[in-house]
Parts: C-alpha cells; structure tokens; sequence
C-alpha cells in the first residue's frame, strides 16, 4: 500500500506540473548556433534556445544554455516570420528552468560559471546598438514573456539586453489582458510567479512601464540580479502593477532612468513587494528617485540608497495611501533637491534607519549620522562587481550604523552573503560589518529621534 501511495503522489504532482501531461524530466541542450542534427538532446546536437522553448521543453524540463547571443525567432502566436519581426520573442513555457552560463562541454550543472560563460538574450536584432539606446529601432518589443508560470519556471544565469518597447500602437491579447507593445522591454509577466536568480538587465527601454520588467498580477522571486541602465517612462527597472508581489533580495538597481515616478521601482495599485538587502545607486526620476509607490505597501529592509536623483523622493516617494515600511535602511548622499523619503497622502512606517538631512523623520532608532561608507569612490570595489567583500558601500570603521539596527525583521544573510547578526544585532543597510568593533550604542528614546 506504501509503495502505491508513493506512485499515486509521484504521478499526480507530475500531472499538476504538465498541465494534464505526464513527461519525464529532460535536459535540453541550446546554443547560438545549432549544432549536429539539432535535436536538443547534447551539446553536440545542440538546438537553437527558440525551438526548444517552442517545441521541445515541457514542465519539469531544464534547458542548458551556451554561452553566447540568443535572439527570439517567433512571436506569441509562434510564427517564426511574423509581419512586424519586432513582436519576436521568447516565450517560457511553464515549470521550465533555464539555466545559462554554459561553455558547450558540461555534464553537470554545478560546472557551469555564468559569471564568465556570458549568455546573453538580445533584443538587437540587427546586432548594432550603441551606446544610450543608439540604433535601437528594429529591436524588439518584449524580449521574453512568461504567462500564468509558477514557481518552477525559473531564469538563471543571464544578461537580458536590448529589449525596446516603444510599441504604443501594438500589442496583443492573452486571456483578458493586453499586452501592450510599450511595456516591459526585458520581460513581460502575466499572472506568473517565476524565480529569477543569477541575472543582468541592462540596456532595455520602454515608453510605458517597466523597462527591465513589467508585472502584471505577478509575485516573481528575484535574487542576486542586476538592473543596470534600463529606461522607463515609470518603474525605470521593474514596475509592479495590479497586485504585484514580488521579493526582491540581494540584488543592484544602478543607473535607471524613469521620465516620471520610480527611477528603479514603480510598485502601482496594490504592489507591494518584500525588497531585502538591495543597493540603489544613481536612478533618476522625476518623483521617487529610487522608488515610487501608488497605493501600495512595500517592505523594504536593510537597503542602501545613495546617489539617486529626483524632485520629489530623491529615495522613496509615496502617494495615495501608500503604506511603505521602511527598516534598517542608509539613505546618504543622494540629491539634495528633496527629503529622502516622501510621503504625499501615504504615511511610512520608518525605524531603525540612517537618513541623511536636516528632516527628523518619526519613528524608533532613526539616525542622522554619515554611515562612514568604506570606499564612496569605488562603489563596486577593484573586482568591478557588486555583492562581493571588496564593496566601497560597506561600513567603515566605528560607523554607528553598526549593530544600530533590530533583530524584530532578521533574514539570513547580507548581501555579500554573510550570515547575520555578526554581532548582537543586525547593521543598518546592505552590508553586516565583519571587521569591526561596534560603537557604544546610542540611547534613543522618542523625544531624541532625529536628534543625533
């Protein structure tokens, strides 16, 4: 009866995943180029990445990624020569992990170094982009879609570039929803929840919103990511919309660029992501330099923003009763043309946060004193690489912003990756301080919030 039991359990979880179709698992092969009979079954017989997503993997199934550019073939009605050649894109196929990183000679997927074996999902279909979006115009809408996905359809090991939506006259329909040629240039999401680690979105524009990602009624789980030079009209990197919620960990939001509200993040009517242990560094826009909030209530915890840009918000702004809660955060050295973060009809919740200014904002263990940045000159270190233990945004030595946070809201790890508390209690933004002493803590009580 054990053995029965276990099979039925075994067979109904394969069926869930298919749809109503039991498949075994597969490893596909892809490569930029197809290699042998092209039949996705080896590297030496590896298939382009448009047909196996087209119609070779199945729920369950991963696909192995060479190194290299991959561009779409199809559109979402899956012709591989539509009428417009810009509606051409990836699109996921449900409970499929790809995985990227790849020389072409792995048997294991431990082998792969995505870091170095650059994979590469280009929007450029002519391969002659410039720099600030120059000859982008035959690019494509959407780079990739992913439509009612769950949480095993997964993207890791890639740099998504090149997508440009600037299609306001295009589109078209899945179930009720319109997807608009002038959202999400890197990703469209529809409905999913789709994991994402190990990722580069740079280089990707749209008109509308959501220059790197567009979520719609989607909770993607992001982690150790980059978002690097995207340009939006809102939601610079990612925008959120229509109960959107997502948890964004450990991941770089640096050099986006929004033309109204939410340089990186625009969380719009009931979005309300879970943000941990994130750097936001010179986004622009002109409300909520970093992130902007239309009635929503994000969680954001041990981040750092500097260098951001706006009139309103140079950090956070929120309006129409937005409800953000703001926890162990470094606001310091962003544009001084407006308060850090920036409340219009919304009211956040902030405590135990270093922000820079003359405000006193309400709230427990709020500091206004210099982080003591470890290297403002060299933000990402000698390696040129975020998330590693040469960063410039680290603690400096004797940095009240040590130890100066609270435990009520503990994770795991830093963004770096080291375990925490080092000491008693957990440090203000991004990075736990493993090298030094903590200074005495300060007493804080409410009539002296703001005051240090």
């Amino acid at each position: 009866m054990k053995t029965n039991s276990f099979l039925f359990a075994f067979l109904s979880a394969w069926l869930l995943l298919s749809n109503g179709t039991a498949y075994a698992q597969n490893i596909w092969y892809a490569a930029p180029t197809a290699a042998g009979n092209g039949n996705g079954m080896s590297w030496a017989n590896a298939s382009s990445l448009a047909i196996v997503l087209d119609s070779l993997a199945h729920a369950g199934d991963e696909v192995w990624v060479k190194q290299g550019r991959h561009k779409p073939v199809f559109d979402y009605s899956r012709k591989p020569a539509p009428q417009d050649p810009r509606t051409k894109q990836f699109t996921l196929p449900d409970g499929v992990r790809l995985y990227g990183g790849f020389a072409g000679n792995e048997t294991l997927r431990t082998q792969r170094n995505w870091r170095t074996n650059i994979t590469t999902l280009s929007g450029d279909l002519n391969g002659n982009d410039g720099a600030n979006f120059a000859n982008n115009a035959e690019n494509v809408y959407h780079i990739l879609l992913s439509v009612d996905s769950h949480l095993l359809t997964t993207l890791d090991g890639f740099s998504v570039s090149g997508g440009n939506a600037d299609g306001s006259n295009t589109g078209y329909q899945v179930g009720n929803t319109w997807v608009a040629g002038e959202n999400g240039a890197g990703i469209f999401a529809l409905t999913s929840a789709m994991t994402i680690e190990n990722c580069l979105f740079k280089s990707n524009k749209t008109i509308g919103s959501g220059g790197a990602l567009s979520l719609e009624g989607s909770g993607l789980t992001m982690k150790n990511c980059e978002f690097s030079n995207n340009k939006a009209g809102y939601g610079g990197a990612i925008s959120s919309n229509n109960s959107s919620n997502s948890t964004i960990n450990r991941c770089v939001f640096q050099g986006n660029v929004s033309n109204y509200e939410g340089g990186a993040l625009e969380n719009y009517i009931n979005s309300s992501p879970t943000v941990t242990n994130c750097l936001f560094i010179n986004n622009t826009s002109l409300a909520g330099g970093a992130i902007e909030n239309y009635s929503s209530a994000p969680t954001i915890t041990n981040c750092t923003f500097t260098a951001n840009n706006s009139q309103s918000g140079t950090g956070v702004y929120s309006q129409v009763s937005s409800a953000p809660t703001i926890t162990n955060c470094i606001f310091w050295g962003n544009s001084t043309a407006s308060a850090c973060i920036l409340d219009r009809n919304s009211v956040s919740t902030i405590s135990y946060t270093t922000i820079q200014g003359t405000i006193a904002y309400a709230g427990v263990g709020n500091i206004r004193t210099d982080p003591m940045f470890l290297n403002i000159a060299d933000l990402d270190g000698a390696d040129n690489q975020f998330m590693t233990t040469d960063d410039g945004l680290q603690l400096g030595v004797c940095s009240y912003a040590i130890d100066g946070g609270t435990n009520s809201v503990l994770h795991t790890t830093d963004i770096v990756g080291t375990a925490i508390p080092v000491l008693a209690t957990v440090d203000m933004g991004a990075y736990e301080n493993t090298t030094n002493a903590a200074l005495p803590a300060a007493t804080i009580t409410a009539s002296s919030v703001g005051n240090i």
